[in-house]
């Protein structure tokens, strides 16, 4: 049975985009400091980062995989992960290092080893809410 659990598969990409952004960081949606949380219309305390990334993973469905009821042995999984900036070239700049970190990284997961993560599909930087922000994502299955 593959892991399932959302949060297992975002605290390993967490990790791998943390320590290659530092000393920026990657966040879940509704938790950057300084911007509205998903629990209500209140701010998080703190002050909002110049640069952050936001870190969403979802399942997906695997390509050739027959689409039966029977409970598959393997899952698939996207990540898409937003590089936010004060500027074009800061929003590049942890896009490259994201991608140094993601491109190939085998992760593991509750007992279980994924494939290599591979790119799946990119935007260049644009602006976003008083900020600049492309959102690249990410497929591997475990």
């Amino acid at each position: 049975m593959p892991a399932l659990d959302t949060r297992d598969h975002h605290t390993a990409i967490t990790t791998l985009i943390d320590a290659a952004v530092a000393p920026w960081r990657c966040y879940g949606f509704g938790d950057v400091p300084g911007r509205k949380s998903l629990r209500g219309d209140a701010l998080n305390p703190g002050t909002e980062p110049r640069q952050y990334v936001l870190l969403s993973v979802s399942r997906r469905s695997i390509p050739g995989a027959p689409r039966v009821t029977a409970v598959q042995s393997r899952s698939g999984w996207r990540a898409d992960v937003r590089s936010v900036g004060g500027h074009r070239l800061e929003v590049q700049r942890l896009q490259f290092l994201i991608a140094q970190a993601l491109e190939g990284a085998v992760l593991n997961i509750d007992a279980g080893e994924s494939t290599p993560v591979a790119f799946e599909t990119g935007e260049e930087p644009n602006a976003d809410d008083g900020a600049v922000s492309a959102l690249d994502s990410w497929t591997y299955t475990l």
